[in-house]
């Protein structure tokens, strides 16, 4: 599985890394719930290389399985 990586909210290009990856997330986690939606958990370090450019309503692209490739989460 590759890194998530982490795009401004009004993004339409996700073929780019974006602002950059988030290798140093220590867990980014996607779990389907019962009725078919997909949630996304991360837990990042406060002092991580892009923990300031984590905010509200930017949009974070990661696998969600082995066939769901690239889905996106706000």
């Amino acid at each position: 599985m590759s890194y998530p990586v982490l795009y401004e909210s009004n993004a339409t290009d996700f073929f780019s890394n974006g602002l950059g990856t988030l290798p140093d997330a220590l867990t980014a986690t996607v779990t389907e719930e019962r009725n078919g939606e997909f949630v996304f958990d991360m837990t990042y370090p406060l002092h991580g290389s892009r923990a300031g450019q984590i905010k509200n309503n930017r949009i974070i692209k990661v696998d969600a399985g082995h066939l769901l490739k690239d889905q996106r989460f706000v």
